[in-house]
């Protein structure tokens, strides 16, 4: 009975389903879940254990990477609309929103600190605005400007001066321990109010009543116009620029100010235009030293631009890029790629640069229509968004595409069927995490795809072997509890990628050798079924019907391996079980099956236990070149 040649099933190259089964190349896997591969194995994935505990188990929405002095920190995000920095504590909140319409966040690190946009994937939280975190202080970002009852007071000071005799305007502004420098000031009753002050030409100028500024003040900038010969009466007629300063936030007096009007060369002009307050929306990023924030509530097609290395200043006059207002729907991500912002809506695409110029005058370039992403869509390298010099990976309702300035990839071709199954109405949900560290890709997203009837939650990618469509090595998983899923990718001290995992109530990271998930809700260690599936085998023909009467599995593990095999379309039949030892060994199987095209499975489904598999080879023969009638 040994005597039918083998058909060697041993070229793992994981899942493929993109049509019947029947399409499935014979190295690919029909069925490969809560799989890993490693060394031309087919493996059970590892298990997940309790990585972050927050106090009282609230349900966990999003979580962010803060980069700090090199160090990575979890910003964690509740359904009660709290965020938790997880260094500092587990059971006090850093901002409390109770009661907010906002549903998610996106967080953008810059220089030690951290800025956050609330949303609703959709678009930026109505008339919420941009906050700052800087591993103590949360706040809105930027900075309202100095107040008063009145103006400045200024007198005579000390005798001899190089100021010219005349009328000038002074004002301050408020420089915030971010560099932001606020708009000038004082305001009085909301309106701008600087003083008026008629120089002498023998004294120097000194000033009393300075306002103070706005909360993380470091210090007051004055400001100065020129000599004015007849005034308008109206202060915003004329050109202001820094004249002098006044350290800290608590002195309100500075004497004997002394200048030429030739040494005032440094404008303050531009401080007139900038926003108090930087509106949110439902992404944030980098470009080129510059913070980007897009798709606020108000206006869903406008990218805010910030000044370049002064992120929190954006010029509300010509600060920004206003991106296809007919075309349907708003802005929901960009990324830098070779100098470029590539710009997308939810099926388009499209370029612009940076041109020495302010933001508004940036040509923009309309790229493919069709293919787009969401607000996570944009892959995230160790917790930076596209952060590859070679190419933009993003989720697009076709699959993950690959662009790599001139090609667009389809890299999920071979998994069709479980891109497909993502819920349209929620793919804004589609979050792509890459660990080049240890060449993996984690897809999350709302599928409805199954395995024997069990809806998947991830989308594992092993990319050891190449980012390409056939060098990807796919596997669907499923965790114990149905929650929505999303993930972060975090660095250890030790410079260790360390995937994070987000279901429900518990966050998580995978462990090791652990072959059991850790289930928050059920508050104990659960089972998990890791399982593979051949593809449709045929003895030595394209057709006909064949003898098969014997399997061969070379592995090792423990517990067992539950074998069994259908025909396509047909109803699974056991085979029974094979028993795995801690070494490898060839594990035989006798068989009798006489069918056409069968496919082999084997499943293992006992908590703790796991296999790893290097070798599968069947022996048939095909016994009629046709099937009987």
């Amino acid at each position: 009975m040994r005597d039918h040649p083998p058909i060697n099933l041993s070229s793992f190259k994981g899942l493929f389903c993109d049509g019947p089964d029947a399409t499935c190349p014979k190295e690919y896997q029909t069925v490969a879940h809560n799989l890993r591969y490693e060394n031309g194995e087919l493996q059970t994935r590892y298990g997940l254990n309790t990585h972050i505990a927050i106090a009282g188990a609230p349900i966990i929405i999003r979580t962010h990477i803060y980069r700090k002095a090199g160090v990575d920190r979890v910003i964690v995000a509740t359904a009660a609309n709290e965020l938790y920095d997880t260094t500092v504590s587990l059971a006090l909140p850093i901002f409390s929103d109770a009661g907010a319409a906002w549903t998610d966040f996106s967080l953008c690190n810059f220089y030690d600190r951290c800025y956050i946009t609330f949303h609703n994937r959709e678009l930026g939280d109505n008339g919420r605005n941009v906050y700052m975190y800087d591993g103590t202080n949360f706040r809105l970002a930027a900075g309202a400007r100095p107040t008063g009852a009145a103006g400045v007071t200024i007198v005579n000071g000390s005798v001899f001066t190089k100021t010219d005799a005349g009328n000038r305007l002074w004002a301050v502004s408020a420089e915030i321990d971010t560099g932001f420098i606020t708009a000038p000031g004082p305001m009085v009753a909301t309106v701008f109010t600087p003083t008026l002050f008629a120089h002498d030409g023998a004294h120097k100028a000194s000033l009393s009543v300075i306002p103070v500024g706005p909360t993380g003040t470091t210090k007051r900038h004055i400001l100065v116009t020129k000599r004015i010969l007849s005034y308008s009466g109206n202060p915003l007629d004329y050109e202001y620029f820094f004249v002098a300063e006044v350290a800290g936030n608590v002195t309100t007096v500075l004497a004997d100010v002394d200048f030429y009007d030739s040494e005032l060369v440094d404008s303050a002009d531009y401080l007139f235009d900038l926003f108090e307050t930087i509106p949110g929306g439902v992404f944030i990023t980098n470009y080129q030293n510059r913070m980007l924030v897009g798709g606020e509530y108000a206006n869903k097609n406008i990218i805010r631009v910030s000044l370049p290395g002064d992120v929190e200043s954006f010029n509300s006059a010509d600060g920004f890029i206003l991106v296809d207002p007919q075309e349907y729907g708003g802005v929901k991500n960009a990324t830098e790629f070779h100098n470029s912002l590539y710009i997308y809506k939810s099926s388009r695409s499209y370029i612009t640069q940076d041109n020495g110029d302010v933001p508004t005058t940036w040509p923009l370039v309309s790229l493919t229509k069709g293919i787009g992403t969401e607000c996570f869509g944009i892959a995230q390298i160790l917790g930076v968004p596209n952060s590859s010099v070679d190419s933009i990976i993003f989720a697009d309702k076709s699959g993950l595409i690959l662009f790599d300035g001139a090609n667009t990839i389809n890299l999920t071709k071979n998994v069709k069927n479980v891109w497909t199954s993502i819920t349209r109405s929620s793919f804004n949900k589609t979050q792509i995490i890459i660990d080049p560290i240890n060449k993996e890709i984690y897809i999350f997203s709302i599928f409805t795809y199954t395995v024997r009837s069990v809806v998947i939650q991830l989308l594992f990618g092993d990319i050891s072997d190449g980012i390409t469509p056939d060098d990807i090595k796919w596997s669907t998983w499923k965790f114990s509890s149905a929650s929505t899923m999303s993930g972060i990718n975090a660095i250890t001290s030790s410079g260790d990628s360390l995937p994070i995992f987000i279901i429900g109530k518990g966050i998580y990271k995978l462990v090791a050798a652990r072959y059991n998930d850790y289930d928050v809700y059920a508050a104990g260690n659960t089972a998990y079924p890791s399982s593979f599936a051949t593809a449709l085998i045929t003895a030595h023909g394209e057709r006909g019907v064949g003898h098969y009467n014997y399997l061969r599995v070379r592995a090792l593990g423990s517990g067992t391996i539950t074998l069994s095999y259908w025909t396509e379309g047909g109803t699974e039949v056991s085979l029974g079980t094979i028993t795995l030892a801690s070494t490898y060994d060839d594990l035989d199987k006798l068989l009798n099956i006489v069918k056409g095209s069968i496919i082999f499975s084997g499943t293992n489904v006992t908590v703790d236990k796991y296999f790893k598999v290097n070798r599968l080879l069947l022996f048939g023969q095909q016994i009629w070149e046709s099937k009987p009638l």
